[in-house]
C-alpha cells in the first residue's frame, strides 16, 4: 500500500470514529446558508451534504419565525439569562461561574442569531 492510499485510509477512519463512534456534532450536522448576491436568485440552504430544496427551506423558515416568536422560546431564554445572573452575579463564588454565566448568556446569543437568519 503506497502513501497515499494509506492517507485516504486514515482519513476514512479518523472520520468514522469521529462521527460514528465517539457521536460528534461535524460541519455538516448544521445548517449552512450560502447568501445569494441577486435578489432574484434564492439563498442555498446545505443541511447533510446536500442542498435543501425550496419547500424544506420555506418550512424550516416557518419555523424558525413561529419558534422565535413563541411564548415558549421567550420563556426558555429569559429562564436561561435568569439562571446566567445568578450564577454569573448573586451567587458567583468562582471566575469559573462567571465563565459559565457567559456561555449561557452566549448560548442564548447564538439561537437567537440562528433563529433570525433562518428566518430571514
Amino acid at each position: 500500500m503506497d502513501l497515499n492510499e494509506t492517507h485516504i485510509l486514515q482519513k476514512h477512519l479518523a472520520r468514522f470514529l469521529i462521527e460514528d463512534v465517539f457521536n460528534t456534532i461535524t460541519e455538516s450536522d448544521i445548517i449552512k446558508i450560502e447568501r445569494s448576491d441577486s435578489p432574484t436568485k434564492p439563498d442555498v440552504w446545505h443541511y447533510k451534504d446536500g442542498a435543501l430544496t425550496q419547500a424544506q427551506v420555506n418550512l424550516l423558515k416557518k419555523q424558525a419565525q413561529s419558534f422565535r416568536e413563541s411564548e415558549l422560546w421567550k420563556i426558555l431564554s429569559t429562564e436561561l439569562m435568569w439562571q446566567a445572573t445568578q450564577k454569573g452575579l448573586v451567587k458567583s463564588q468562582t471566575a469559573e461561574d462567571i465563565v459559565a454565566s457567559k456561555v449561557l448568556i452566549y448560548l442564548i446569543d447564538v439561537i437567537n442569531s440562528k433563529l433570525k437568519s433562518m428566518s430571514q
